[in-house]
């Protein structure tokens, strides 16, 4: 069946649509279509007009056509350059090599942001290799490289270690806690790794940077210690309710004793009484109440609460 559809409104520049077929045995839409003898030939590299040597057919993917999958069969000028050289027009929506239009990846990369790998490729009937390839290709394109030095109005942050090949490579990813944006990955988990990353953020932001959240590792602490000293370290909820289910065990013979201090890889901790003269309880109220941050204090006695917290360079002490 022939047709006269304008390509514009399916987005087809350059090319002439010539029909349009459905396949009732897997429910899929072909359209095949031909070069428009209008578009003048151009070299992709030089950018400059040539001669047609031949015309190449390529068969591609395309977003889903009225709930059905579509594949388009598109006509591509080789263009002559020089006696031994030959290269292919370049296409204003897929690009070279590619057998997926724009739109398809952009569209396939917007599910990945809801949607995990496999439900996508579920869904679309793409294999999840391809998928994955997909998405990591159109963030790579449209997501611009983080440079510390341009990062601006930074309040709260966190830092953590995440594992890949088995646990056998770490690296250290920074995120900022208010607007859930990655902003900063490096190989590593060291002291030196993460200060590299404060160390290159401008004066300005560092100083408005008033909390950092982390696991309770030491290299991370040092690094906020020695790179921004006005701000406070918080254990981030995650840790803390790991540790604690690792403490219960013990909770019931320290639930009794009275303003103790414990210090150790499980615990660096502090037994704030309100009543205790020496702790600063509205300082301790005014910081839970100003961020977000803070993770849950936990009820250990009807007069103590414990509070995964370290304020700037020191812990609060009850002695």
């Amino acid at each position: 069946m022939s047709l006269n559809i304008p390509s514009k409104i399916l987005s087809l520049n350059g090319q002439k649509i010539n029909q349009i077929q459905f396949n009732d045995e897997d429910s899929s839409v072909h359209i095949r279509c031909s070069r428009d003898k209008r578009r003048a030939a151009v070299d992709p590299v030089t950018g400059q007009h040539c001669r047609i040597n031949k015309l190449i057919k390529r068969k591609i993917r395309d977003t889903p056509l009225m709930g059905h999958m579509c594949t388009i069969e598109i006509e591509l000028a080789q263009v002559y350059i020089n006696k031994n050289e030959r290269r292919i027009e370049r296409s204003p929506f897929v690009e070279k090599g590619v057998h997926f239009t724009d739109r398809l990846c952009q569209l396939v990369s917007g599910l990945c942001r809801h949607m995990s790998i496999q439900a996508v490729s579920n869904h679309l009937k793409i294999r999840w290799e391809t998928v994955k390839n997909i998405d990591k290709k159109y963030l790579h394109k449209t997501l611009p490289a983080l440079d510390p030095g341009q990062l601006k109005n930074l309040k709260y942050i966190g830092v953590d270690e995440v594992a890949r090949a088995k646990g056998h490579d770490y690296m250290t990813v920074v995120y900022d806690m208010l607007e859930g944006h990655l902003i900063w990955v490096e190989t590593g988990r060291t002291s030196d790794v993460f200060s590299q990353f404060l160390k290159q953020l401008p004066s300005e932001t560092a100083a408005c940077i008033e909390a950092v959240a982390m696991d309770m590792g030491p290299a991370y602490q040092k690094s906020v210690r020695d790179c921004l000293p006005n701000a406070d370290i918080v254990f981030d909820r995650f840790h803390v309710m790991k540790l604690h289910a690792i403490r219960m065990p013990f909770g019931s013979g320290l639930a009794i004793q009275q303003n103790i201090r414990i210090s150790g890889k499980f615990f660096q901790t502090q037994s704030i009484n309100r009543n205790h003269p020496r702790t600063d309880w509205r300082a301790f109220c005014s910081f839970e109440h100003s961020t977000c941050l803070l993770t849950t204090v936990f009820n250990v006695h009807s007069a103590h609460r414990i509070a995964m917290i370290v304020e700037r360079s020191e812990i609060y002490s009850g002695n």
